[in-house]
């Protein structure tokens, strides 16, 4: 089976779709992960997976989308435009993507410029997505809900007004992507969306794949129920990523230093270009002086220029983090989903600075939990930023954070229930499917080549 997916997004978009890919193809399955810029292709390479661009760079490295970066509706513009000046680009490169591919598995934020192409060719397609991004009476719409009063008075809000702030911010959404959609359907002979609704109706029974774990949001269970499972966080396994001699080098030595004395705090952005990340890198590092702790600082994809902040801070590119958090003592970090469940995984208290789509959501619940506290990046202090370590490294929050550690799934399962559920809709679509000898999938996906998942009797047998 050939298998297409698209992960338009950053590093915490497309990272964890390798694990997908790496499961599928043990499964025999022949992969490929489009995704946008250059490194992110390297990346995907760097597993041993097949790569395709779909465009030169994402959007954080757009210098319109980064100013409004502490906006929410401002930023949403500026990714319209992003789109509207790459969708010549981006429209072919999905088109060239998905050509010959049996089943299409696309995250969300793709899904309107998957949708055309599937339907055209008759491909069945899947969508996923790494936080609960659609519409539920549980939470309020968190990509456009201010912090402060407005979001405490959502979250205690009636089930019905929690909804209907979904669909407005689904209208936010598409009054600023629309005209990139309806330019790729007509690029590909697809005739445009009238509507809104005539969007949300064209792809309504597409399974949706929860790519987060239930743990953090068990109210969610019930009302998602069959066309949106709850699969658990990806993890890449430590041990699929390609490296050089002088990066095996790099991170032994990094490994001595974590072991040469007590367990730092952890500090990384991840793929977020942060404004001045140098003012933070020094806060941070005057803090960890203070209170006389080591610090590790993961630069990612933020700009530093300071390379000597004192001997108690450690500055590295990136990490493994299966290696490295089980030896710190606890996280700082911005709230995208694959660092929260790594930081959960290694069972660290941890502080969420977010700025901007889940990250805030992430924020709240890791508070609810007692596992941490969650400032926004731009209110963040020294005094605010000792207060929260003091939290983080009480006795209580520590043994809390082991707690919900124990309850996260571990390792490849999730992926492998995602290719699990992945092939049983292939095959209801009529697509051959030769599984690995000794798998058994005890489920059925009755459906078309919308990806409908059916009638889920039991959980994948994993």
């Amino acid at each position: 089976m050939k298998v297409c997916i698209l992960a338009m997004g950053s590093r915490g978009d497309v990272q964890p779709t390798i694990a997908i890919g790496l499961a599928l193809r043990g499964r025999g399955h022949d992969v490929t992960i489009a995704a946008m810029g250059a490194p992110l292709v390297t990346l995907i390479r760097s597993a041993g997976l097949e790569a395709h661009q779909l465009a030169d760079h994402v959007p954080d490295y757009d210098d319109d989308y980064k100013q409004q970066i502490h906006r929410p509706i401002g930023r949403m513009r500026a990714y319209g435009r992003f789109l509207m000046r790459n969708v010549v680009n981006i429209s072919r490169e999905i088109e060239e993507a998905c050509a010959g591919a049996d089943i299409v598995l696309t995250h969300s934020d793709a899904l309107d410029f998957a949708l055309p192409v599937t339907r055209r060719d008759g491909t069945t397609i899947v969508s996923y997505r790494f936080f609960p991004g659609t519409a539920n009476s549980v939470y309020p719409m968190t990509q456009y809900t201010p912090a402060g009063l407005t979001n405490t008075l959502l979250n205690h809000a009636p089930r019905m007004v929690k909804r209907a702030t979904w669909a407005l911010g689904d209208s936010v959404t598409w009054a600023n992507v629309r005209h990139a959609v309806n330019y790729h359907r007509a690029s590909v002979g697809e005739t445009p969306y009238r509507s809104r609704r005539h969007k949300n109706i064209d792809g309504r029974d597409i399974t949706d794949l929860q790519l987060y774990d239930a743990t953090l949001t068990p109210e969610l269970v019930p009302e998602f129920n069959r066309t949106r499972p709850m699969l658990g966080f990806l993890e890449v396994p430590a041990g699929a990523w390609q490296t050089t001699p002088a990066a095996r080098a790099r991170d032994a030595e990094l490994m001595d230093w974590l072991r040469a004395g007590d367990p730092p705090i952890y500090w990384g952005f991840g793929s977020m270009r942060i404004p001045e990340p140098d003012r933070l890198a020094q806060m941070f590092a005057q803090v960890c002086a203070e209170r006389g702790q080591r610090g590790l600082i993961v630069a990612g994809w933020s700009e530093l220029h300071h390379a000597d902040l004192g001997d108690h801070i450690r500055i590295v590119d990136e990490i493994v983090h299966a290696d490295v958090l089980p030896l710190c003592a606890a996280a700082v970090h911005h709230g995208g989903a694959g660092t929260t469940a790594a930081v959960l995984r290694a069972g660290l208290p941890m502080l969420i600075c977010p700025v901007l789509a889940d990250q805030p959501f992430w924020g709240k619940r890791v508070a609810e939990l007692g596992v941490g506290a969650t400032i926004q990046m731009r209110r963040l202090t020294p005094a605010r930023l000792h207060s929260a370590l003091d939290q983080l490294l009480s006795p209580a929050t520590q043994r809390q954070a082991q707690r919900i550690s124990a309850l996260i799934d571990l390792g490849d399962i999730p992926a492998r229930r995602a290719a699990q559920i992945i092939e049983a809709i292939a095959e209801d679509n009529g697509i051959g499917v030769q599984r690995p000898s000794g798998t058994v999938v005890r489920a059925h996906f009755g459906g078309d080549t919308r990806g409908n998942l059916g009638s889920l009797e039991s959980a994948a047998e994993v």
